[in-house]
């Protein structure tokens, strides 16, 4: 047992193996990997005490790994490539960076994989794509020019809090999200309403607070392409209950506002998620009725819009 390695003629240094590709004979598989640079190598095969037992010259030629990319590519949009090579990874790179595992700075596409694209930055200018071996090597690379944006959203200048509304928008993939006007942090679509562009349903639902808020549209880098200001108008929702009702039975009321659900609730129960307690309604639902607790009490009836925001609460007495 022992490893067996590439390394260069005059390095000594058993320990210089993970250089390049090495192979432990205990493993299954039995193969090395080529380095990057053309040349003369040694193969050597050490035992579990660092000897040399043997080794083999290797001649390594130059590389016939090739790139297809397009020349120039509008930001945010994916686009497609071809490779000839060895397995690896190829990724965009800005031009000055030398790190190699700043891939994940943008897209990257690894070349077992079937899909053979990547996603073009969301800042124009001029990168390189590149393409490494698996010893991080890189092979080839080619020049991207990425094009300004022309994506667009267009939807309405104000929106009553709690109701939905349509969208449209040209431009490549992504998430279109309502945001604060001051949040920064992309991943903070999900307090609000998101709309992912490869969906059918071209919608928000605008959030509970009234307020000025922004409508982000982000491509699958998490790159912000545009944005348009949106004003939320306070809620006019409506509860409309009785006083008093029966425990256990069921009784009919009347609301006023956007989809969403109505549900019971005990008055000092701050959680929305624990309407299944009592009997709730969603606002689409044609049976516009709410069963009360058995139990005798005060409660209060809430009614929540489609992000889960209260937009009015109303109390009811069960005798």
């Amino acid at each position: 047992e022992g490893r067996i390695a590439i390394f260069e003629p005059s390095d000594t240094n058993y320990r210089n193996y993970d250089d390049y590709s090495f192979y432990v004979t205990t493993w299954n598989n039995q193969e090395l990997t080529a380095p990057t640079q053309a040349g003369s190598y040694e193969v050597r095969y050490y035992d579990k005490n660092e000897t040399l037992i043997t080794s083999n010259t290797l001649e390594v030629i130059a590389t016939t790994a090739g790139l297809t990319i397009p020349d120039s590519v509008e930001a945010g949009y994916a686009f497609s490539l071809d490779f000839s090579g060895p397995e690896g990874r190829i990724a965009i790179f800005e031009p000055s960076d030398t790190n190699y595992r700043n891939y994940d700075d943008y897209s990257f596409y690894v070349t077992t994989w079937n899909n053979q694209e990547l996603t073009a930055p969301t800042q124009a200018g001029n990168y390189e794509v590149r393409y490494y071996d698996d010893n991080e090597g890189l092979l080839v690379s080619r020049s991207l020019e990425v094009r300004p944006t022309t994506a667009t959203i267009t939807a309405p200048d104000s929106i009553e809090a709690g109701y939905a509304f349509s969208l449209d928008f040209s431009g490549p993939e992504g998430r279109i999200a309502i945001f604060e006007s001051g949040d920064t942090d992309y991943r903070n679509y999900d307090d609000y309403s998101f709309y992912v562009t490869t969906w059918n349903d071209k919608e928000l639902t605008a959030p509970t607070q009234a307020g000025s808020y922004e409508i982000r549209y982000f491509d699958e880098n998490s790159g912000l392409l545009t944005s348009i200001p949106l004003t939320v108008t306070p809620t006019t929702a409506t509860l409309n209950l009785p006083s008093e009702v029966t425990a256990g039975a069921a009784f009919s009321f009347s609301f006023s506002g956007p989809d969403g659900r109505i549900a019971i609730f005990e008055v000092d129960d701050a959680n929305h998620r624990n309407y299944n307690t009592y009997s709730f309604y969603v606002t689409s639902w044609n049976d516009i009725s709410l069963t009360a607790p058995e139990q005798a009490g005060t409660y209060a009836v809430r009614y929540f819009d489609g992000n889960e925001g209260l937009l009015v609460s109303q109390t009811i007495t069960v005798r």
